[in-house]
């Protein structure tokens, strides 16, 4: 399959322009289309406008996880773009294939609403960084994730976690893997949050075990659910409770891909982590009010 067989102008369930990767089958951002889904779960889910109106003399940085057709980070730097003033941006696209993304450019005139950053995409795949607007630095981080994040150097403080599914790249949803976004997340000069389209319980075991509080993200498309995780729990609107253990319990796939736990170790793990006080201790303070 060459590379301009790989991947198609198609339409989602829902009837919007989209592009399928036609090796796996997938069709990114299905059913409600690359604009909507980039914007809801991962751009204002993040609030990543109030973090960049916040009086901070460190640039907000941002992961970016999955560069794929680009469409997470474009709706960012729209975002930035907005704002007639902000902290200075630094984002960081990962991505081992850049084929999808020069798709994504060559196909632009689909998606209108990223048309004015064609430019940029194109500085991005010459010089493997932007710094052509003021305050802004976009660079690519080209290779394996797995490999990449145990170098990096800088501190997130809004990771969007978009790569293909555990199905088809399990290797990219590991506890490993999350325990090295959250080392690197818990340095950040402000809370580091994490959003993912994944609601599968093993993912969200796997974030629990590497650290982070977890709770349910905003439904996008035909996800009812999606994930919101956070290195402080009082980020997270919808923490998971103790009923959420006791549903883990009963689970037929209760661990992230290849974790070399078994299913009590995790549990003991799991029963350990601070997000069980945590919300016992909310609970509590919210019935005294009341």
């Amino acid at each position: 399959m060459t590379d301009k067989q790989a991947f198609e102008i198609v339409k989602t369930t829902r009837g919007e322009v989209s592009i399928k990767d036609l090796a796996t089958g997938e069709i990114m951002h299905n059913p409600v289309g690359p604009w909507e889904e980039s914007r809801s779960l991962y751009v204002r889910q993040s609030r990543l406008k109030q973090k960049l109106l916040t009086k901070s003399a460190d640039p907000l940085v941002l992961f970016d996880v999955g560069l794929g057709g680009g469409f997470n980070a474009l709706a960012a730097l729209l975002e930035f773009e907005s704002l007639a003033k902000s902290r200075p941006f630094h984002m960081i696209s990962f991505e081992k294939n850049l084929e999808l993304f020069r798709f994504s450019l060559e196909n632009i005139n689909h998606f209108p609403q990223f048309l004015p950053l064609k430019n940029l995409m194109s500085e991005l795949l010459i010089k493997g960084t932007v710094t052509s607007k003021p305050g802004l630095c976009w660079d690519i981080r080209y290779g394996s994730f797995t490999e990449l994040i145990h170098s990096e150097k800088y501190f997130p403080e809004i990771v969007f976690f978009d790569p293909y599914s555990p199905k088809v790249n399990g290797e990219m949803w590991t506890v490993g893997v999350f325990q090295a976004v959250y080392d690197l997340a818990k340095q950040s000069s402000q809370p580091s949050t994490l959003m993912t389209y994944s609601a599968a319980t093993g993912i969200r075991t796997g974030l629990l075990l590497a650290g982070y509080f977890v709770g349910t993200g905003v439904s996008s498309g035909l996800k009812e659910q999606t994930t919101f995780a956070s290195t402080d729990f009082n980020d997270i609107l919808d923490p998971f409770q103790n009923r959420w253990l006791e549903r883990w319990q009963r689970s037929h796939t209760p661990l992230p891909p290849h974790c070399s736990l078994t299913r009590e170790e995790a549990l003991q793990r799991l029963l350990k982590h601070p997000q069980w006080a945590a919300t016992t201790q909310t609970r509590s303070l919210a019935s005294k009010h009341n």
